[in-house]
């Protein structure tokens, strides 16, 4: 037994020697030079000089950086060895400012792709455990009610509590190729146009889907108009094709008075004032009605609430939410 785990050090020790001998050179060339042409004694020496400049290099104000450094500074300091100066506290921290902001990694500040991800990972953790507890406190309901109504006021984005990506992107209008718009026609609009077709009529509330829209009218009417491949207008019947265009807002038909109506991505529900809710459209993972078929194209009853009153209702993609009090 001895022997086999002396044999088995030898083997072992020699790997290791042949890997120490197979190595090239101890640090690259490129990286070598780091102390004269990294980014961060040329290029970020500059940009100090300038606020706006500054601003567009790191994603924040210099004040913002520098108190960030100051909160986690001393947890990423190193010491020097013999072998290579430690990379400083402060161009962790850009190295990963930047990464952050552009996904910009090793060659611009001359060091190695695994001693890159190691500091962002270091200066990530460190951000983290610094400032999590300050950044992002422990909410109550309450709280994150009130984060929800300020986005929604502020932003119009309900149900948001947070906005993780700071990044600036360009939104494009959706093209009206499914008539979504209400104008009769598939002609895309650069301004908003008035709905001709609701023009006198008192609406008290809209809502959007994939390819489809709905308004819901003082009197309790519904009108519904757009895309109608699952039958999410709720306006055809077994006769008619379901699988088309309908591009002027339509009134739903069956005599009751709706309160409220709400879009998925390919259905729609719609709440009564009689406290019962109808739904119509794609129902393949059970958003309209708990059975196998995959579609309605006119609007049925749901599961009935008679228990309980119903406050408000939504809808996600493929899924309905019901609000009760």
């Amino acid at each position: 037994m001895t022997y086999c785990i002396y044999r088995y050090c030898i083997c072992i020790g020699k790997l290791v020697k042949r890997k120490e001998i197979n190595r090239r050179m101890w640090i690259h060339p490129i990286i070598e030079e780091r102390q004269r042409k990294r980014h961060f004694h040329t290029l970020f020496a500059e940009v100090q000089r300038d606020e706006e400049k500054f601003f567009n290099f790191t994603r924040m104000s210099r004040s913002t950086f520098y108190e960030l450094l100051a909160v986690c500074g001393e947890k990423l300091a190193k010491k020097d060895t013999r072998m290579r100066n430690a990379i400083t506290p402060e161009e962790k921290l850009v190295i990963t400012i930047r990464y952050l902001a552009t996904a910009e990694l090793h060659y611009n500040f001359h060091i190695g792709r695994s001693t890159a991800s190691n500091i962002i990972q270091e200066v990530c953790e460190t951000i983290w455990i610094e400032l999590a507890d300050k950044v992002i406190p422990q909410c109550s309901t309450e709280k994150w009610i009130e984060i929800a109504k300020g986005f929604q006021t502020c932003a119009q984005f309900p149900n948001c509590i947070r906005a993780i990506d700071g990044k600036h992107i360009r939104t494009k209008q959706p093209p009206n190729s499914r008539g979504q718009l209400g104008h009769t026609t598939l002609d895309d609009e650069r301004e908003p146009l008035q709905v001709e077709a609701l023009a006198g009529l008192n609406i008290i509330q809209i809502s959007a889907g994939g390819w489809h829209s709905c308004a819901v009218t003082k009197d309790g009417d519904l009108y519904t108009w757009g895309w109608n491949g699952s039958g999410q207008l709720g306006i055809c019947d077994k006769t008619e094709n379901q699988h088309q265009v309908i591009a002027t807002p339509t009134p739903a038909e069956f005599g009751l008075t709706v309160l409220k109506v709400a879009c998925g991505s390919r259905h729609t529900i719609i709440l009564l004032d009689n406290n019962q809710l109808y739904g119509c459209g794609w129902n393949k993972y059970k958003q309209i009605k708990y059975c196998e078929q995959e579609s309605f194209s006119t609007f049925l009853k749901m599961r009935s609430f008679e228990d309980n009153e119903i406050i408000d209702i939504k809808c996600g993609p493929w899924n309905s939410v019901v609000l009760c009090a």
